[in-house]
C-alpha cells in the first residue's frame, strides 16, 4: 500500500489542520486497501480490478447516452467532453464499483442530476427544483444484522427545510438518512429501529458551499456520525435494529420524496454492511485527500 497514505494519518486534522493534499488514487485504490463495500458509487475508480465504467451520461441536446469510464484511474473527461460537445451532460446511470450490481438509475430526463466539477474533480449535482435523484432496486441487503457503515462527500448549496442526499429503506421502514439538512446548516443522520418514529438524529453544523467528509456507523447498540473528522459521540439506538434480508428497500441519493429533494453536490458514495471503526480514519484520509479538502 502507498507509503504516503499512512505518514498522513492525523496529527493535526482534529486538532483543526490538515496536512496533504497529493493524489491518492494509484494502485492499490480505496477498494483495494478497504474491500467488501456493499455498494460503492464515484467519478474516480476505486478498485483497480474493476472493469466497468463510472458513469452512463445523457446529452441534452439529443437525448443520446454514452457510457464513460476512466483512464489511469480517474474519470475520462475527454471522452466526457467530446461527447457532450459544449452542451449539458446528465447522468442516468451512476456505476456500482463494488461488484453486487446496486447502479443507480433514472430513466425520467429532468429527474437525473447533471455533471460539474468541484475542486478539479467531477461530482454529481442535484437540483431541489427539479427533484433529481438516482435510486437502486431491491437488490438484497446493504447491511449486516442491521450494522453498515458509510463514507461519502457532501457539499450543499440550499438549507431551507428537510435535504436528504442519501436514504435506504426496509419496506415502509426508514434504517437511515444520511446527510440530512434540516435548514440552519444542521446536518443530521437518522437510524430507525423497528418502527418509523423510533429514530435518534445526530446534528453538526456545516456551513454551506463547502465539501463535507461525513462517515457513519450504525452498530447493533448506537450509532454514529463523523462529519469532518468530527464527532459529537454515540448516540444509542434502543430496540432490535431494522434488518431483513429478503425486504431491504432501494437506495435513494438525491431525494426519496419530493420535499427532501437535495441541493448540492457528491462525488463519491460508499457502503460497507460492517463496523468499519477500525478503518473510519484511513478511509477518510484517502477520500479527502483525493477531493482536495
Amino acid at each position: 500500500m502507498p507509503s504516503k497514505i499512512f505518514r498522513k494519518i492525523f496529527p493535526g486534522w482534529n486538532g483543526g489542520t490538515y496536512i496533504d493534499r497529493a493524489s491518492v488514487n494509484v494502485p492499490p485504490l480505496l477498494l483495494d486497501l478497504y474491500p467488501g463495500a456493499s455498494a460503492a458509487y464515484s467519478t474516480r475508480k476505486l478498485d483497480q480490478n474493476y472493469t466497468g465504467y463510472a458513469l452512463q451520461v445523457r446529452r441534452v441536446s439529443d437525448n443520446a447516452t454514452l457510457d464513460i469510464g476512466f483512464v489511469n484511474n480517474e474519470f475520462d473527461s475527454i471522452a466526457f467532453q467530446t461527447f457532450i460537445s459544449g452542451t449539458t451532460g446528465r447522468v442516468s446511470i451512476w456505476y456500482d464499483q463494488s461488484g453486487n450490481g446496486r447502479n443507480l438509475t433514472n430513466g425520467t430526463a429532468l429527474e437525473q442530476p447533471k455533471l460539474t466539477i468541484v475542486n478539479n474533480k467531477y461530482a454529481l449535482a442535484f437540483e431541489s427544483s427539479n427533484g433529481t435523484r438516482l435510486i437502486s432496486g431491491v437488490t438484497n441487503a446493504i447491511a449486516t444484522n442491521g450494522i453498515y457503515s458509510t463514507f461519502g462527500v457532501g457539499l450543499i448549496f440550499n438549507t431551507t427545510g428537510n435535504k436528504i442526499l442519501f436514504h435506504q429503506d426496509q419496506g415502509s421502514v426508514r434504517i437511515g438518512q444520511w446527510f440530512k439538512v434540516t435548514g440552519a446548516s444542521n446536518n443530521s443522520v437518522v437510524f430507525s429501529n423497528n418502527d418509523t418514529t423510533n429514530a435518534n438524529d445526530i446534528s453538526f453544523n456545516s456551513s454551506p458551499y463547502s465539501m463535507n467528509m461525513l462517515s457513519l456507523i450504525r452498530k447493533t447498540s448506537s450509532a454514529e456520525l463523523w462529519v469532518n473528522g468530527f464527532t459529537n459521540g454515540s448516540t444509542p439506538a434502543s430496540g432490535t435494529p431494522s434488518y431483513s434480508a429478503g425486504n431491504m428497500g432501494g437506495i435513494y441519493v438525491g431525494r426519496r420524496t419530493l420535499g427532501e429533494a437535495y441541493d448540492g453536490l457528491s462525488p463519491e458514495l460508499i457502503l460497507y454492511p460492517a463496523d468499519m471503526t477500525t478503518d473510519r480514519l484511513a478511509i477518510e484520509t484517502n477520500i479527502r485527500n483525493y477531493y482536495g479538502f
